[in-house]
């Protein structure tokens, strides 16, 4: 199997963090508000006797807006550690061109 080349990879990096740059604005802005399922029987319009709506808490414990906080979170960490290595990537080529040019050592 053939590896992609690297600039291929770049420009596909490029796209990825595009994309993720409008994923995090949109997870970042709801991670703290319940889901948009149903929650409750109130909210699915049937009547039930001797229920107590909580809302503060169903959003609290609410599976799905926990899912997302999660990701939200891991998504910030391997964005720091994708930034980290490719700045080690990218000023590794560059002191190397530096180099390669004849251009003293910073």
């Amino acid at each position: 199997m053939k590896h992609p080349r690297p600039r291929t990879m770049a420009e596909e990096i490029g796209s990825d963090v595009a994309a993720l740059i409008l994923l995090l604005e949109d997870a970042t802005a709801v991670q703290w508000s319940p889901s948009r399922k149903v929650a409750s029987v109130e909210d699915a319009g049937v009547r039930s006797k001797n229920v107590v709506a909580r809302p503060t808490e169903d959003a609290a414990l609410d599976p799905l807006r926990l899912a997302l906080r999660d990701e939200v979170r891991n998504s910030a960490r391997l964005v720091v550690r994708a930034h980290r290595d490719l700045y080690k990537a990218r000023l590794g080529l560059e002191r190397a061109l530096d180099r390669w040019n004849g251009d003293p050592p910073e």
